[in-house]
């Protein structure tokens, strides 16, 4: 009994049918790819001669090997050859409207992949704020801020600016904007704006002082970006805790200098326990209760 696979393939699937020579159907295969590729008909195949239907006709003149592999092939397909050298079949060429059932299992899958994307919108975010000001923007608000005016025209005229401290030696007017090296000046009206850019993802207050320092300047930016810092509860509760290491303790010099003290129950008793940290000596008391006068009548014993 002669064995016919039809097969054909798309980007990201491939279908299959197996048939005996009558057109019986034996198998159906349709799979999208994955890392490692199943081979659900290689043994079915193995040691026998099948035909192999194809709407390809290109591979009707390159694997219908006889003795010897043509040498006019591409590396990749000599290579794709000899992975089929333990196959005995001959490929036919079959126009796509005769490899309809193949054709529907390697594109059926993809189609409905498609379609179920389509229909259904999962989760939607949008945001309302504007997290960045054009520098027109902050043009337009430095002409209304008198100290920002009064700077720029000291700066245009070379005069002196002595509140800028060392800064001013970086000062420079560009489009009419202040700069400070990399960074602008920003007009007082427009601190709390900027101040709300960099909290808005609730970041570390030494991440939104870095990050302000790279592009923008005021005098009082590092007070006013830890002061909105302070002053989200849940940012404060959420912060990293420094690692605080444990507390040294010095080492005894004396007997009874530094004494460790605990009580504990044990199968129903309660047990008070005295180590003296120089000597090492251990003094074990058992109390009826734990109240304070049966613990302080057994360590004024000890202690005595």
């Amino acid at each position: 009994m002669k064995l016919i696979v039809e097969s054909d393939a798309s980007d990201t699937a491939m279908g299959a049918v197996l048939k005996t020579e009558s057109r019986k159907i034996i198998e159906y295969y349709g799979k999208s790819f994955t890392a490692t590729e199943c081979r659900h008909f290689k043994y079915y195949l193995m040691l026998r001669e099948f035909q192999l239907h194809t709407d390809h006709e290109s591979l009707v003149i390159c694997f219908n090997l006889e003795k010897e592999i043509k040498k006019s092939m591409s590396n990749r397909l000599q290579r794709f050859a000899l992975r089929l050298m333990p196959f005995h079949f001959k490929v036919y060429y079959v126009s796509n409207k005769r490899v309809l059932c193949a054709d529907t299992l390697s594109r059926l899958i993809c189609e409905k992949r498609k379609n179920y994307l389509e229909e259904f919108l999962v989760c939607k975010i949008q945001s309302n704020n504007e997290l960045y000001l054009r520098k027109s923007q902050i043009l337009k608000e430095s002409e209304l801020d008198k100290n920002y005016l009064l700077i720029r025209d000291k700066l245009i005229n070379n005069e002196s600016i002595t509140h800028l401290g060392e800064r001013y030696l970086d000062a420079t007017v560009e489009d009419g904007l202040v700069k400070l090296g990399n960074q602008y000046l920003i007009p007082e009206n427009l601190h709390q704006r900027y101040l709300d850019i960099l909290h808005v993802a609730h970041q570390s207050s030494s991440t939104m002082k870095k990050l302000a320092r790279q592009f923008w300047y005021w005098s009082s930016m590092t007070k006013d970006i830890q002061e909105v810092y302070d002053k989200y509860e849940i940012c404060n509760d959420n912060k990293i805790m420094q690692n605080k290491s444990p507390p040294f303790i010095k080492n005894s010099l004396y007997p009874m200098e530094r004494v460790h003290i605990d009580i504990g129950k044990c199968f129903s008793t309660y047990f008070l326990v005295l180590h003296d940290s120089f000597s090492g000596y251990l003094d074990i008391f058992s109390l009826k209760n734990m109240s304070t006068t049966e613990c302080l009548s057994f360590l004024n014993r000890s202690f005595s």
